[in-house]
């Protein structure tokens, strides 16, 4: 199996784009880059007709097979956009996903050069990369690498990412964005875009008032406080932080992400306690810093399996919501989640469509 390094497959894709492609990793910046990276690629190629699929308890494993059926009248390239929802495949999808790649490498009869497989997903432990269904993947598609960044290395990414973007940070500048966006590189690639605006001269490193400056004065509500509101559990600021949030233009699926990373958190730091962790260690491990961190307690005493459980599903609908694939505000829902998280009770997951 091929395997690329992100850097490597966003700034020097390989000719001819593979078949298949496997980008897994828990960052939604890096799996964001890496998709749309490939299809772009694809449509530098010629005509491209995509299908999406999501591979939840709704997946259907003949409809998605007899999609590599289906020939474009036009030869467009078919390009099946595979969505995994969990780390773990069903024993229908491990067969569905066995049936369809030996046709992508042309060693079956049903081969069509016409289709293409893009497969994205949670990251994979060693364990489940050997399951049923990932190993075939693996083995006959081409994967791009994406690792996770700790706090420590965030800051070097940080500037690193400005090079490439044509301007320079200075190191205190950098380690402030990383602090300010606390891990979430979602938001801090966004900070990075609006710096990238200022068109100032490459060759002198933007110092850490100038950043300051223009990040806090380019909105009023700042998504990288959304995730101590909810913790905290003041309701009201949360209300009035989506609101304007909203208004200003802000991606609900940065937003999105910010409040799932909370849910994780707290999801995390409840296992490494029950397992005998010191809650300091745990924060750290959870990548909780700072304010966060000092309304962590507050916030686990809110929320047990039951109610992480249906923060999850309300994630879910967000996210499938912001993607089209179901009706419905994706501010609404967001705004479930945000108060859910803060301890409000979470009304039944179909009001969503209200």
């Amino acid at each position: 199996m091929p395997t690329l390094p992100l850097e490597t497959w966003l700034y020097n894709t390989p000719k001819p784009v593979p078949a298949l492609l496997c980008v897994f990793t828990n960052e939604l910046l890096f799996n964001t880059q890496a998709t749309d990276t490939y299809r772009k690629a694809l449509s530098a190629e010629g005509p491209v007709q995509r299908t999406v699929v999501e591979l939840d308890k709704q997946f259907d494993p003949e409809q998605f097979i007899n999609l590599f059926a289906n020939q474009s009248l036009f030869g467009d390239v078919q390009l099946i956009d595979l969505r995994l929802t969990s780390d773990k495949l069903s024993s229908d999808a491990a067969r569905a996903l066995n049936t369809v790649c030996p046709w992508l490498k042309g060693t079956k009869p049903q081969a069509s050069a016409s289709h293409r497989l893009l497969v994205s997903g949670p990251a994979l432990n060693k364990t489940q990369r050997q399951a049923v269904g990932f190993a075939t993947l693996l083995a006959q598609g081409t994967e791009v690498l994406c690792k996770t960044l700790d706090r420590h290395s965030l800051p070097g990414w940080i500037q690193h990412e400005a090079k490439r973007k044509g301007f320079a940070l200075a190191a205190d500048a950098c380690t402030w964005l990383a602090q300010s966006t606390e891990g979430n590189l979602l938001a801090t690639h966004q900070a990075l875009e609006k710096l990238a605006l200022l068109g100032l001269n490459p060759a002198q490193a933007i110092n850490l008032s100038t950043v300051q400056n223009t990040l806090n004065n380019n909105a009023r509500y700042n998504v990288f406080e959304l995730g101590a509101a909810v913790l905290a559990g003041d309701h009201a600021r949360i209300a009035r932080m989506l609101q304007g949030l909203e208004a200003e233009g802000q991606a609900s699926t940065l937003v999105l992400w910010v409040l799932q990373e909370e849910v994780r958190a707290i999801a995390l730091v409840r296992e490494l306690l029950a397992s005998g962790q010191p809650l300091a260690l745990a924060c750290k491990q959870a990548r909780i810093w700072g304010e966060r961190q000092k309304f962590l307690p507050a916030a686990l005493k809110r929320h047990n399996p039951k109610t992480l459980g249906g923060l999850r599903h309300w994630c879910h609908l967000a996210d499938k919501t912001i993607k089209g694939l179901q009706p419905g505000n994706p501010w609404t829902t967001l705004h479930i989640i945000a108060q859910g998280i803060a301890g409000q009770a979470m009304p039944l997951p179909w009001a969503a469509r209200a």
